[in-house]
């Protein structure tokens, strides 16, 4: 078992270590294609789409990309496989106790498909905010001179703390609605874990169940 926890230990730092180059160097290519792309569009693509909108293109969508790649490789890969491992050898120890699956799990994805409705809305908004706090922030510093000249220093702040202001002010809503998921989903799961135990308990004081067949049960 110890060899086995330090072979677990120096595979997690390769797999670390891997994923952050091959997302990293996805979002450097990616970066490199979008630049290529935007030098071949015509003035009429490049005012539709806009500097603002092209600057956040390049800077923070790939960005979120990277970091999507990232837990894919590093999580999304590995959770089916848990979930699939730990329903097996739960059903293997007692087919019976695994029907509170049938439950609990329908309710896990009830949880993220509710929560994940309701912030997609929100994320769209969110960079749609994104490129106007761009657009405000390039043009108060490409015109400068001219609202120096001016002396329009204090309307072109006060732009920016209403675009900046909106801006987070979403970016508070979508991140309180996402930080329920972590809470929710452990409250679900230690629900889970005393609904096993009280069942389990019933099992065992028939004869039905061993103790430590209901600990691993548990575990998986």
């Amino acid at each position: 078992m110890l060899l086995i926890s330090f072979a677990s230990v120096i595979l997690s730092v390769i797999v670390v270590f891997l994923a952050s180059r091959i997302s990293m160097g996805f979002g450097k290519d990616l970066r490199d294609k979008i630049f290529t792309k935007v030098e071949d569009f015509s003035l009429q693509e490049f005012d539709k789409v806009g500097t603002s909108s092209l600057i956040t293109r390049t800077t923070n969508d790939v960005v979120q990309i990277q970091n999507v790649l990232y837990m894919m490789m590093r999580l999304m890969v590995m959770a089916p496989i848990m979930l699939l491992g730990g329903i097996i050898m739960a059903v293997g120890r007692d087919a019976k106790l695994s029907l509170i699956f049938v439950v609990v799990l329908p309710l896990l994805l009830i949880l993220v498909v509710v929560l994940g409705s309701k912030a997609m809305p929100m994320f769209k908004s969110l960079q749609k905010k994104m490129d106007k706090l761009n657009r405000v922030i390039r043009e108060g510093l490409t015109g400068i001179r001219v609202v120096r000249s001016f002396n329009r220093n204090e309307d072109e702040l006060e732009k920016f703390e209403e675009a900046n202001a909106d801006y987070a002010t979403t970016a508070i809503k979508v991140n309180r609605l996402l930080s329920l998921m972590s809470p929710l989903m452990m409250l679900l799961m230690n629900l889970t874990s005393i609904a096993i135990v009280w069942i389990g308990s019933i099992f065992i004081g028939n004869g039905d169940m061993e103790v430590g067949d209901l600990m691993a049960f548990i575990q998986y």
